[in-house]
């Protein structure tokens, strides 16, 4: 890997970074929304940090095909990706699944309330064939799932055939977006910002007509600002802003991540996943007990608090499923280490 792809890359964690500091605090601030002092400021944070979704799909769209690219993946590697990925994710959270119905389960017990979940409803969060509705961040990993069954194929005729995964493989898929038909497969809501972050693989590697590709990408670019709204979850506007700003970002942006961005973004998909059970209680507990003017410090008790937690989760968890994904290569790989 050269120096110039090295900084490439870790530039992302510094989008991980913000994409989770976005969605934290989004969580963070609707308790505060209403009522409090600076309960604007909160409000605004409340109705925009939730755009920082969006960024990680970009984040996506370009991370993975650049990763079965230098792992010289063919078609035939397809079931070993996606058990990749199974190891590389899953671990981490099924653990905030278990965490997050302890938490409310207490929630719930110290109220009086019965538990909304049962047997069935868990196991199908865990086989992610629905939501765990007491953990908000949960609907994305479905989305995500369906993103990897997808473009561990559609690479295969990105790489092969690139005119026709291209021109019209992709419009094709994005015209079929906008039929309720298709309203059973999640990824087509969101799948312009996942090709956003494909076609700027193809850029940032020149991979293809150089001119042809950036047309492509202000196409799609234009395609999310019309068509990717969905009422009480997307406003097409912000949402592709914040895409188009993460696509820009990943393909000229050159300086260096600060420290802090680099630990936040490193445990970014931990932090993703448990700070919504855990700050969501803390807040909800000490509101009551503070003065208005002086609630804004449970703002920043939530991020201290989660912290620390999603880096344990990173450290006992999430690593060592990293390591273990990462023992397993694709077939191209194996022969290599042969030679």
């Amino acid at each position: 890997m050269t120096i110039a792809i090295k900084n490439k890359l870790e530039s992302l964690i510094f989008l991980r970074a913000i994409a989770v500091l976005s969605v934290c605090l989004c969580h963070f601030a609707k308790p505060l929304s209403e009522g409090f002092t600076y309960s604007p400021i909160f409000q605004w944070i409340n109705e925009n940090g939730k755009y920082g979704v969006e960024i990680f799909f970009v984040i996506s769209g370009f991370v993975i095909p650049f990763s079965l690219e230098n792992g010289q993946y063919k078609w035939k590697d397809y079931l070993t990706f996606l058990l990749k990925r199974l190891i590389r994710l899953h671990p981490a959270y099924l653990a905030a699944i278990a965490l997050t119905l302890v938490i409310t389960y207490l929630s719930f017990k110290q109220k009086n309330l019965p538990f909304p979940e049962t047997f069935s409803s868990i196991s199908e969060s865990v086989f992610l064939f629905q939501n765990l509705g007491l953990n908000v961040v949960f609907w994305t990993l479905k989305i995500e799932a369906e993103y990897y069954l997808f473009i561990g194929l559609f690479f295969v005729l990105l790489k092969n055939h690139q005119s026709i995964a291209l021109y019209l493989a992709i419009p094709f898929l994005l015209i079929a977006s906008q039929f309720e038909y298709f309203n059973t497969i999640e990824l087509l809501k969101h799948l312009s910002y996942f090709l956003i972050g494909t076609v700027g693989f193809l850029i940032y590697n020149k991979q293809g007509r150089a001119l042809h590709n950036y047309i492509l990408l202000f196409l799609l670019i234009v395609f999310s600002f019309i068509y990717t709204s969905i009422p009480g979850i997307i406003d097409s506007i912000p949402a592709s802003i914040a895409a188009t700003f993460t696509i820009l970002f990943i393909l000229f942006y050159k300086g260096n991540t600060p420290k802090s961005m680099k630990f936040i973004g490193q445990i970014s998909y931990s932090l993703y996943l448990i700070h919504y059970p855990i700050a969501k209680q803390l807040i909800r507990l000490f509101m009551r007990f503070l003065p208005a003017p002086i609630a804004w410090v449970l703002f920043l008790l939530a991020l201290i608090l989660v912290v620390p937690v999603a880096w344990i989760f990173y450290k006992y968890i999430e690593e060592p499923s990293e390591k273990l994904s990462h023992k397993l290569k694709y077939s191209a790989l194996k022969i290599d280490n042969l030679k």
